[in-house]
């Protein structure tokens, strides 16, 4: 005995977009997060990566949001964007 199903549904109109347009839908703001280097709950600041150019420095508390991941800044380091895209998380002075 054999069975054959076919399935069948209706396809939405989705339009494509582009990773400049997810990060402002996105947008930026506050979270409450657990900051490991101040052991406590703080407010941080929410950066969508995407608009992040070379030379950006962005302090911690905060928080680089992408598609794929989320870089957590604690308040004892920084992150600044790299020519080549990267994130160069350093320890900030006096931690």
């Amino acid at each position: 005995v054999s069975f054959v199903v076919t399935a069948s549904a209706p396809v939405p109109d989705v339009q494509p977009t582009t990773r400049a347009e997810r990060a402002a839908a996105t947008g930026s703001g506050h979270r409450t997060i657990v900051d490991t280097g101040a052991q406590q709950s703080v407010e941080a600041a929410v950066h969508p990566r995407a608009t992040l150019t070379e030379g950006a420095r962005i302090s911690g508390p905060a928080l680089i949001v992408e598609d794929e991941t989320t870089t957590v800044v604690t308040s004892n380091f920084h992150a600044t964007m790299a020519a080549t895209g990267d994130l160069l998380l350093t320890r900030s002075k006096g931690v």
